[in-house]
This record gives structure tokens, C-alpha cells and sequence, in this order.
């Protein structure tokens, strides 16, 4: 699958779930795919499930270079028990969907917040997309949390396939992290997509630093995901932080 935003940002264009064959046609097919970037930078997102094994290797041969590991977790929801949020009046947490345009530009907002340099492709890119990603039947929304109105924390989310939920870029502002607001919104997530949704399973891609949380939430390691791409364009147009802290 190739993502193009036509943005210069590596956080916005990417080639993910490859299942392709070892074959003599391999690098052709490869070098095809990166060439639909043109000079645009971009990463490989390789998973559990890419095929063949050696991928990894294989774009490294074509001047790549691996920038991040990720562990996927996988929340199996049938045996969670209570999720409620254990915070909130008392700091004046408030917990909320995104259903209006300014809101998902809150959620962008957020994200650029966590990313040294602050890359602004990522507010044009949701502003261009912000109309459709609010059409009724959409699989795809948007969390926030605020604190006496100020927004501090969020994440994305995609419904499917299936009775699955896949949680995106959870983040927390640096100032009020270690306060356990993220898990709050983690929790208020995942309660609304087990009752309201049915879901049954939710996973999520997350640091070292992050996994604490998650396991404590009653997440298990599944695989794990790793970032090819230019270390120029990693510099340049990436440059996250770790964004996933309670």
C-alpha cells in the first residue's frame, strides 16, 4: 500500500503492508514503488506480516537506512474488565470525540507539538482531509482530552477490519505528561469501543518507553513494526518524540 500526501513530510507518505514474492523481480518492483515519491521524503513501515522475511535487508541494499522499532500490543477486549478512567474532575480532565474541523485540527496541532522541528505539513495535510474524515460512516476518528479547557492529549483511531480497532498516535503534551491523563483517555477509548462499538480487539504500535502503559492497560506483544527510510528525511521532516507517556 502506498500513502502519498504530495506533502514534503516523511510522518505523511509511506509504503506499508508489503506481501510481495523473492523473486528476480523484487528490486524492480521495490525501486517502482519508491519512484511514485519522486523527491518527496517517505518511510517503509514493515510489520508482523511482511513478506518475504528478508524485506528489511533488502531495502537497506537500495540506500535505506531503519530509524525506529516499534512493539505492536494487542488488547484482546473480551476479558477486560472495568475501564473506566480513574482521573478526572478533580483536574478538570475533560474527555471528548472530534466532530467538528477545529477539533481535528486540535488533534494535528498535538501532534506537531511533540515533534522537534515541528513539522506544519501535518496541520495542512488533516486541514485538507478534516471534511472527509467527518462523513457519517467513516471508520476513522479522533480523541481529545483537555484539561480546564486546554488541549493535552489525544489520539486517532481506525474501526476495522472486522471487530478490530487500531488506536494512532496517542500523545500527551511534554508539561502534562506522568499525570496519568493519556491512560485516562486510553481508558475512556477503549470502554466506548468495547460497549458502544463491539469491538474485540484493539492494538497499537508503541516505544519501550510506552510499554509499561499499555501492559498495565492489559496489552500483549503481537510483532513488531520497523521504519525504513533516509536519515535526511527522518531528520528533516520526522523527528518525533515520544509522544506515548501517562
Amino acid at each position: 500500500m502506498v500513502i502519498n500526501s504530495n506533502l514534503p513530510s516523511s510522518s505523511l507518505n509511506k509504503i506499508t503492508h508489503l506481501v510481495m514474492e523473492d523473486d528476480e523481480d523484487l528490486s524492480k518492483q521495490l525501486l517502482d514503488l519508491a519512484a511514485e515519491f519522486g523527491d518527496l521524503p517517505f518511510v517503509w513501515w514493515l510489520g508482523p506480516d511482511t513478506m518475504p522475511e528478508n524485506m528489511g535487508l533488502r531495502i537497506e541494499e537500495m540506500g535505506f537506512s531503519q530509524v525506529e522499532v516499534l512493539q505492536g500490543m494487542n488488547l484482546d477486549m473480551r476479558t477486560m474488565g472495568d475501564c473506566q478512567p480513574r482521573l478526572g474532575k478533580e483536574i478538570g480532565l475533560h474527555m471528548e470525540w472530534a466532530v467538528t474541523e477545529d477539533q481535528i485540527k486540535i488533534y494535528a496541532e498535538l501532534l506537531t507539538s511533540i515533534m522537534s522541528p515541528s513539522d506544519q505539513n501535518i496541520i495542512t495535510a488533516y486541514a485538507q482531509t478534516a471534511q472527509k474524515l467527518l462523513t457519517p460512516g467513516m471508520p476513522i476518528g479522533f480523541a481529545l482530552a483537555r484539561v480546564k479547557g486546554q488541549p493535552v492529549s489525544g489520539f486517532e483511531y481506525w474501526l476495522g477490519p472486522g471487530k478490530l480497532v487500531g488506536i494512532y498516535g496517542l500523545v500527551c503534551k511534554p508539561e502534562w505528561r506522568n499525570q496519568g491523563i493519556a491512560t485516562a483517555l486510553l481508558q475512556h477509548g477503549l470502554s466506548f469501543f468495547k460497549n458502544e462499538k463491539g469491538c474485540q480487539n484493539a492494538t497499537l504500535q508503541v516505544s519501550t518507553m510506552a510499554q509499561g502503559l499499555c501492559t498495565r492497560l492489559g496489552f500483549r506483544p503481537y510483532g513488531v513494526w520497523v521504519q525504513y527510510t533516509k536519515k535526511e528525511f527522518w531528520m528533516k521532516s520526522n523527528g518525533f518524540a515520544d509522544g506515548l507517556a501517562n
